[in-house]
């Protein structure tokens, strides 16, 4: 609170002369408003939280001049204004009503401003008493941002935390869960006693050897905060609902515009600046965009975000080599501002700039920055005083480019063509439907670029959706796709790592995956992208699809060619093809229903040979994306944004089940906000199948961990018979309090990722949740609920704990192992003898238990011990046994059978004593290739040896050999020169390796698929072999139906000798012969090249 008397200093027009006046100070009124004041500021806030139905009133009075009329703008802190029904619900000035503000901010925590209203008419009868009353209501806000009624601003509670943490004085600002700035603005006409007396505008050169604390003058009631300017001060524009102006500028006037914030920005929120300019309604304009470059050396110091008349340009970082540069930087060029914003007279641009100090002064007069140096130095010799410093100032420059008219028919033309397919003709059923999400300008930060369209499809065909990315600027591993997502399913990241920065070719991503029924049944199908790191390094033109490097952009305009494609820092195609029909047609097929496909779409260098479905139970094929009868389902329901009201948020989605099959399903809630009894998950059913409701009541609202709501519930037959099952949740009273990552199935507290970014952390790109459950489906058979009982165990076997795990290390022997089977992978490692299986919640659980297993602690596991087969002797008594006579129980005889076939159990007797007595000195089994040893599979045991060889391998190719890898580093430890000869091509047989080592055949421990071991002169995969290894494949359109064979072998299913895969190319790639395998693959090259 100011003292009762107050000395405010205040230069005349003329800048040379000075003028000093009191204000006295009166409780919640001002006794004088000065003939010259033309902009009043009044402040209604409420300290503390507004968080329910009746929220807060506040009201305050203000002094304004006696009838004079005033312009309103009304501006709101976003405080917890993310959901809906988080609002103010009225707004009102002199007794009327302007009507409700809802921002809905991106976070909580915005706490920035928005503005509700530009330009409300205020009448001179209002004003008639000399005063004002301004009112608002804030409903369902709590108290989240701290505000400072002295600047007249706000920021997160989180960081107000983060101060007193650091021992910073910064917490002192109250909380606030309403605070509504009021900006009048008299008007010229209707007042007669701004007469002559009232000052002139300030010159140019006036205003730039002014001191900006020269200019304003300050007063302060006891319950309002007014601010008084002098009419030379110009008026921001920004967001609003506002009468237009009149007198719109010439068709050729260029208009320049800044936006700047004085003060910092250094803050992970930022701040955010707007404002409205007046354009000629029937002209279209380009847009240039310059930045000062404001502390932004660092990648985090950035504006991270642009746009101009509603669109999104998308951030710029240009990231100088000092944080005092304060030039000007052009963030973009020739920008199309929408015909349709500049057609209503006003165009609105909004700049949000984060991480940035006031590290340079600023002026429009001088249209430029200097920074501190520059300033002090400009007051030292007497040139006056330097302008005020800011974190943001950016130059919008809007060029004529013509009559609209002339470019209303193109941009039409090019918004059917480009990201939004919503509008428009349903696509026929044979359809092919291209889409691009793209984003003009860089990427290239941590937290990249996102985009979206929605897709327009024909809701009676199912789609498998292709994805391929043009390569722009991602050679680095950091540079990539983060996540691709097509109607709510996750396909994950797509990281291609091209040769250069600049290839601009297309790179395959995602091929065939199946869309989602209940996305494509609604006729839309939301296509989302995520890119991160990647410069706009590539110019793009979208009728053609075609993409090009940017320094050849540069080449063609140095020849005379004009360039008018835009360069993206992403640009990605998808392509979703409708799967075939049946031969009955559409008519019979209703939306939801599906169908096997008779002949997959396969790679093109794959679509050789007819795939055909597995048959069902019914005898009709089974679809192509339907889970196998022993395949756990995982999926989640989540809500991405606050869902704190008595309404919530209703969730839900569909996945694909066995319908032979009955599942239970275990359902898991993040816990997001579920401190309080009210702030729950209201109703979790799956298929209409009710579960109930979910009250963890964790004792922190930031908790963020897991907690199981149900565990192992059987769902009914009928639940799951049709095929698909919609899991639906509603979730009550909880806020968007945790950070989700769906790709990993985490959460991580929103309190921690500010702390984390404020302690100069990277900034974190997973969304935030109101909401985030997982569902399990387990399958538990197909006629019985359970597996049938156990009529005894083996004689070899006996228990001994139930409920329990032998406490100390283990190793994992698999996952959904039944009983018996696990059993048995402990009885084939030699040294297992006890094992744990799992029961209950962790049920197919399999873990080897080293040691005695002498002591015990309660879980979810049966604790079993093995025993000698043949004798009946405890397996554990037999190694101590072993160990008094210095012999060591071993897998094999001879180091080239330690990993000799598929069953590792079977191990033959020892062909002599003096080869069982070399392998005391083998500890590493390494195989060799067509090309040489080959470092991908091979098994070491536990020895000194063994321990000192990683290091020195690790050390190696850490310092002594810095460009090559871990593995080249092994090879080069371990061999001689003749080991770097191929095995065709040495002639003699002396030792190649250390003696510690043994290179086995090939096939017992990296056998290669059958056209890999064709061209690379390797094993091929026979029956017997351990596994199967797949060199170079990565591309998941091409190697995910290999993989998927290969494990349906190991599991038992099409093999070798299976009849049902043997016309597949798949099959014939995995299982061979070697050389049928390769003339298929260039009978298809040549096909395909015959194509092109």
């Amino acid at each position: 609170r100011l003292s009762s008397e107050r000395r405010v200093r205040r230069t005349a027009s003329s800048g040379d002369a000075a003028s000093t006046w009191k204000v006295s100070l009166v409780e919640d009124e001002l006794s004088a408003v000065p003939a010259e004041v033309e902009t009043v500021v009044g402040f209604v806030m409420h300290q503390g939280s507004c968080n329910s139905e009746t929220g807060c009133r506040e009201q305050r009075r203000v002094k304004v001049r006696p009838g004079v009329r005033y312009k309103a703008r009304v501006e709101t802190a976003l405080i917890d204004m993310e959901d809906n029904s988080e609002r103010l619900a009225s707004i009102s000035i002199g007794g009327r009503s302007l009507g409700p503000c809802n921002p809905k901010a991106t976070s909580d925590y915005d706490c920035g401003f928005f503005e509700c209203f530009t330009d409300a008419e205020i009448l001179a009868e209002a004003t008639a008493m000399g005063e004002l009353l301004l009112e608002a209501h804030s409903v369902k806000t709590n108290d989240d941002c701290m505000c400072s009624t002295a600047s007249g601003s706000c920021y997160s509670v989180l960081l107000g935390a983060y101060g007193s943490m650091l021992g910073e004085n910064g917490t002192m600002d109250a909380t606030f869960g309403m605070f509504v700035k009021f900006t009048l603005i008299a008007e010229e006409a209707g007042s007669a006693a701004l007469s002559a007396t009232k000052p002139s505008a300030p010159t140019a050169a006036a205003a730039a050897s002014r001191h900006p604390e020269d200019d304003p003058t300050t007063i302060m009631s006891g319950g309002a905060f007014a601010v008084a300017a002098a009419s030379g001060s110009k008026r921001r524009g920004a967001h609003g609902t506002g009468k237009a102006v009149s007198n719109s500028p010439d068709e050729d006037r260029e208009i320049v515009a800044y936006l700047k914030r004085e003060g910092s920005c250094n803050t992970a929120e930022g701040c955010i600046e707007s404002k409205t300019v007046q354009v000629n309604p029937g002209t279209r304009y380009l847009a240039r965009v310059t930045t000062s470059l404001i502390d932004m050396e660092d990648d985090s110091e950035r504006l991270a975000s642009l746009t101009i008349g509603g669109k999104e340009l998308g951030d710029c970082n240009p990231s100088p080599e000092s944080d005092f540069d304060c030039g000007y930087f052009d963030c973009f060029q020739d920008v199309v501002v929408p015909v349709e914003a500049s057609s209503s007279g006003r165009v609105t641009i909004e700049v949000h700039t984060v991480r940035t100090s006031n590290d340079c002064h600023c002026s429009e007069a001088w249209d430029g920055c200097m920074n501190r140096a520059e300033a002090a130095l400009y007051e030292a010799t007497g040139q006056g005083h330097a302008p005020a410093s800011f974190g943001m100032f950016v130059k919008v420059t809007l060029t004529p480019d013509g009559p609209a008219e002339v470019h209303q028919e193109e941009e039409r033309e090019a918004a059917e063509d480009g990201a939004s397919q919503s509008a428009g003709a349903e696509p026929g059923p044979d359809e092919d439907i291209i889409v691009y999400v793209s984003h003009a300008g860089s990427c290239n930060t941590v937290g990249g670029c996102r985009g979206s369209v929605v897709a327009r499809v024909n809701p009676a065909r199912r789609y498998r959706v292709t994805v391929a990315t043009i390569l722009v600027d991602m050679e680095d591993d950091s540079e990539k796709l983060s996540s691709v997502v097509v109607g709510g399913k996750v396909l994950g990241e797509c990281n291609p790592s091209p040769a250069s920065d600049y290839d601009c070719g297309l790179f395959e991503c995602f091929r065939d995956e199946a869309v989602p029924i209940d996305a494509s049944n609604s006729g839309q199908v939301l296509l989302e992208v995520h890119s991160v790191r990647t410069n706009d390094d590539c110019m793009c033109n979208q009728k053609l699809g075609a993409c090009y490097a940017t320094p050849l952009a540069a080449m063609y305009e140095e020849l005379g060619e004009n360039v008018s494609d835009s360069s993206y820092g992403m640009y990605v195609k998808f392509t979703l093809s409708p799967e075939n029909v049946p031969e009955d047609g559409l008519d019979e097929l209703q939306p939801g229903a599906s169908w096997a496909s008779a002949s997959p779409v396969l790679p093109p260098d794959e679509d050789l040979l007819p795939l055909e479905g597995a048959p069902s139970a019914e005898g009709a094929p089974a679809p192509l994306d339907e889970p196998l009868e022993d395949e756990v389902i995982e999926a989640y329901v989540s809500h991405i944004g606050s869902c704190n009201s008595d309404e919530g948020c209703q969730d839900s989605t569909h996945v694909r089940v066995n319908r032979r099959v009955r599942y239970e399903v275990t359902v898991t809630t993040a816990l997001v906000d579920m401190a309080e009894h009210s702030e729950r998950l209201a109703s979790v059913s799956v298929n209409g199948f009710e579960l109930g409701e979910c009250n963890p009541s964790p004792e922190d609202d930031f908790d963020c961990g897991y907690s199981d709501c149900f565990e192992g519930e059987l769902l009914p037959a009928e639940a799951t018979s049709s095929g698909t099952v919609e899991l639906k949740v509603h979730s009550v009273r909880t806020s968007a309090d945790c950070h989700c990552n769906r790709l990993m199935g985490f959460c991580y507290s929103a309190m921690d990722a500010a702390f984390g970014e404020a302690a100069g952390g990277d900034p974190l790109t997973d969304p935030r949740y109101g909401m985030f459950v997982r569902f399990t489906l387990r399958p538990v058979g197909t006629e019985e609920v359970s597996e049938p009982p156990i009529e005894g165990l083996p004689h070899w076997v006996s228990l001994r704990r139930r409920g329990a795990e032998c406490t100390g290390a283990d190793v994992l022997l698999g996952t959904d192992v039944p009983l018996l089977e696990c059993l048995e992978r402990c009885r084939e490692v030699p040294d297992c003898v006890h094992v744990a299986s799992g029961v209950g919640k962790k049920l197919g659980m399999c873990f080897w238990q080293l040691g005695g297993c002498s002591q015990f602690e309660e879980d979810y596991y049966d604790v079993y011990q093995i025993s000698d087969a043949d004798t009946g002797t405890d397996a554990y008594a037999a190694l101590s046994a072993a160990s008094t006579t210095g012999s060591r129980p071993t897998a094999c005889a001879d180091g080239a059978g330690a990993a000799g076939a598929a069953d590792v159990g079977n191990n033959g007797p020892a062909e002599d004593a003096e080869e069982e007595e070399d392998d005391e000195d083998i500890d590493l089994l390494i195989t060799e290739e067509g090309w040489g040893l080959s470092s991908a599979n091979w098994l070491i045991r536990r020895s000194d040896w063994s321990i000192s060889f990683l290091e020195d391998a690790f050390r190696l190719c850490h310092e002594g050999m810095p460009l090559f890898g871990d593995q080249d580093a092994m090879i080069h430890l371990l061999l001689n020169d003749r080991a770097l000869l191929s095995k065709r091509a040495r002639t003699d047989r002396g030792p190649v390796v250390d003696r510690h080592a043994v290179i086995i055949p090939q096939h017992e421990l990296n056998a290669y698929d059958a056209l890999n071991a064709f061209y690379m002169e390797a094993d091929a995969y026979t029956e017997g072999d351990l596994l199967i290894t797949f060199p170079g494949c990565k591309e998941a359109g091409a190697c995910n139906p290999l993989f998927r064979l290969a494990a349906a072998h190991a599991k038992g299913g099409a093999g070798v000798d299976g009849r049902e895969e043997q016309v597949s190319w798949p099959h014939v790639r995995v299982f061979g012969p070697p050389e049928a395998a390769a003339q298929l693959f260039e009978t298809a090259r040549l096909h395909q090249q015959q194509q092109h």
